[in-house]
């Protein structure tokens, strides 16, 4: 049967080892999911996903409990994305090619854009690499190395510079760097890929807000109020959902501050919290191409969807 929701997003952590300039970063206090209120979590969730992204914020692999949880997961029957900056890898290797829960993993390779000296950033992959090699050959798990960067002022030299190792590493059989300048998808192997993209901008509630991604089209007038800014489509409450570290469910994986609360899913139910007033109103709202949640008009991730749900 069919779940409601193609996946779901838990923040085991909103810690992080690096402060990386296209992130907004969060206010909310820091801390880790216990692994009791993550089991309950999962109990919680059963019959509305089958898979389970590691992250809103924060970097998952700092967590103390991370094998305990990749354990928990596979044992409720949960395939587990985790998306990683990646500087962790050699410490955690063991346990993630241990987890028999774990079906892919994203290295943002564009968080270390601002690294100072080759050799540091040439370790760093390095690791990465190795890591990937062991993954491929165990089998089962999909590889994605991230280039977001694509508009960043420093990305080009950067960027050359990662397409080199890739192709000395793993010999695609075509230039790498070539390929980088008309292909947002690139195959690197069998279950490896190399995915860019433009630097994300993330939504904030006002111009004066947290967050350093405010989009451009945010469709807020001088005074205010809004303008075409509250139009558009968003797959939040619909194909996903997002629970924070302390428990708060959001609609989606782009409210790092946990600006729209739904529930708390450590005492409620996950269906009430979804049937709750201000959860439908988003649904309804976005079902008439209509955003109304103050976060979601500054949005421009709603954009991207109009084509395909005009």
């Amino acid at each position: 049967m069919k779940k409601r929701f193609k996946k779901v997003y838990i923040e085991i952590t909103n810690c992080c080892n690096l402060a990386c300039t296209f992130c907004p970063g969060t206010v909310r206090k820091q801390g880790f999911m216990r692994v009791d209120q993550f089991e309950a979590v999962l109990k919680k969730l059963r019959g509305f996903t089958d898979y389970l992204y590691m992250h809103v914020m924060g970097e998952p692999l700092l967590h103390p409990d991370l094998a305990q949880i990749l354990s928990l997961c596979f044992q409720y029957d949960y395939k587990v994305n985790i998306t990683t900056n990646g500087t962790l890898i050699k410490a955690v290797a063991d346990e993630l090619l241990d987890a028999k829960a774990l079906r892919q993993i994203n290295f943002s390779l564009h968080s270390q854009e601002g690294m100072t000296g080759q050799s540091t950033l040439e370790q760093y992959l390095e690791d990465i690499f190795c890591f990937t090699q062991r993954a491929l050959d165990k089998g089962g798990i999909y590889i994605s190395y991230r280039l977001w960067n694509l508009t960043s002022q420093s990305s080009g030299q950067f960027n050359s510079y990662v397409a080199k190792k890739l192709q000395e590493r793993f010999e695609p059989g075509f230039s790498v760097y070539e390929a980088l300048k008309s292909e947002t998808r690139i195959t690197l192997g069998e279950s490896l890929y190399l995915n860019s993209a433009e630097v994300f901008e993330w939504p904030c509630e006002s111009a004066n807000g947290p967050g350093n991604g405010v989009s451009s089209s945010s469709g807020s007038s001088s005074d205010g109020s809004l303008e075409s800014g509250g139009t558009g489509f968003c797959q939040g409450l619909r194909d996903q959902a997002a629970i924070l570290v302390d428990g708060t469910v959001v609609p989606c994986c782009l409210d790092s501050d946990g600006r729209m609360p739904l529930g708390n899913i450590f005492c409620e139910d996950f269906e009430a919290i979804l049937q709750s007033d201000r959860a439908k109103a988003i649904y309804d709202g976005f079902s008439k191409r209509l955003a109304v949640e103050d976060l979601c008009t500054k949005c421009t991730y709603k954009n991207r969807f109009l084509s395909k749900h005009p």
